[in-house]
């Protein structure tokens, strides 16, 4: 009985690895066709594309970006040989209008300069108390902190001279 029983736990193993290299072969069989189908695609659309870049191109050797770029894109069969001469030499029409905002652009740039000078400002704000914080709270003898206490007792010191001139700031010596 056991003998049996090893013979039949021997035929299933056999049979179990029978299915596997069946499905072994199966998926390499199933990844070769689909890459033979890319390859098949890939073929087609560079001959299309060979067969439009003689369509779309201009005695100057330039291509026109108001004619299609692949038929496949909108939808449209692929041309054959005897209709896509009269289909290429078909006229487009273009049609270009203005915008209706009714918001003129020498109006709206108005407010830009403004919008930038003032982030400019904000970003020079923001890193001068950066700066000022981490002098006060970090490390005060960093060459960072008295090179910038430095600029700032001579731009503190102009600035004062010149509010004093303007008659803005009163005499304190």
């Amino acid at each position: 009985m056991k003998e049996e029983e090893m013979m039949m736990k021997e035929e299933e193993m056999k049979m179990m690895k029978e299915e596997e290299m069946k499905m072994m072969k199966e998926e390499e069989e199933m990844k070769m066709m689909k890459e033979e189908e890319k390859m098949k695609t890939m073929m087609e659309e560079m001959k299309m594309m060979k067969e439009e870049e003689k369509w779309n191109c201009c005695p100057d050797g330039l291509v026109s970006i108001l004619k299609r770029r692949r038929a496949s894109l909108d939808g449209l069969p692929p041309a054959s040989s005897s209709s896509s001469s009269d289909k290429h030499h078909s006229k487009r029409q273009v049609r270009f209008s203005e915008p209706d905002d009714g918001a003129e652009q020498d109006e709206v740039g108005g407010d830009s300069c403004l919008i930038l000078l003032l982030l400019c400002l904000l970003t020079v704000v923001i890193s001068v108390g950066g700066t000022a914080l981490y002098c006060t709270l970090v490390d005060t003898y960093a060459t960072i902190c008295t090179d910038f206490t430095h600029n700032m007792d001579f731009y503190v010191s102009n600035a004062r001279a010149l509010f004093q001139g303007f008659g803005w700031l009163p005499s304190w010596t």
